[in-house]
């Protein structure tokens, strides 16, 4: 998921059980710090949930090859990336409900289907108030990798997205090689 700068959004005062099991303030030092910020088993439950629902995805062929659009010094160059599949559930703050493979992959999962306007959206409220910034959730993905599967060198902060924190939850079932970002 993607979280971006305005406009803010108001938080519930009724909210659900906390989704989150890590320091939200000492992750904001990071990214203020650090420029980024790496938590380990960072939710509660929430992690089996959502890797039960995208590999359904995957199951029932839901999920599509993604490139990447990258601008490089002679213009727009689009880069495949290697071996993952991904389904795009949120953009621009908003569920996709004209294409169909969305709307069945949204009533397939409902856990992923709920993730940007419930646990991702809390995460940008704390998050917000720890970095002194408006955040929102801009955009949702669900991809899986296959063997020596990845993404192309990019930067998910541009001019037309507006984005500024970026957040990725890996949810491989146990320890795995790779998955380091660079």
């Amino acid at each position: 998921f993607s979280l971006v700068e305005p406009p803010s959004f108001e938080s519930s005062e009724d909210e659900e059980e906390e989704p989150w099991a890590f320091d939200v303030e000492q992750a904001a030092e990071s990214l203020a710090s650090e420029g980024y910020a790496v938590v380990e088993n960072a939710t509660r439950g929430l992690a089996r949930t959502l890797r039960r629902e995208v590999l359904s995805l995957a199951e029932h062929s839901l999920l599509r090859a993604s490139p990447n659009a990258l601008r490089t010094s002679t213009g727009r160059e689009v880069r495949a990336k290697t071996n993952v599949e991904e389904l795009q559930i949120h953009i621009r703050g908003a569920p996709i409900l004209d294409d169909a493979a969305v709307v069945a992959a949204r009533n397939l999962c409902p856990a992923l289907r709920d993730f940007g306007s419930s646990e991702a959206r809390v995460l940008g409220s704390k998050l917000s108030s720890k970095l002194g910034a408006s955040l929102r959730v801009d955009e949702v993905k669900a991809a899986v990798h296959g063997a020596g599967g990845c993404f192309p060198a990019h930067l998910d902060t541009t001019d037309a997205t507006g984005r500024c924190v970026t957040g990725i939850l890996y949810l491989a079932a146990a320890d795995v090689a790779g998955g380091e970002l660079r």
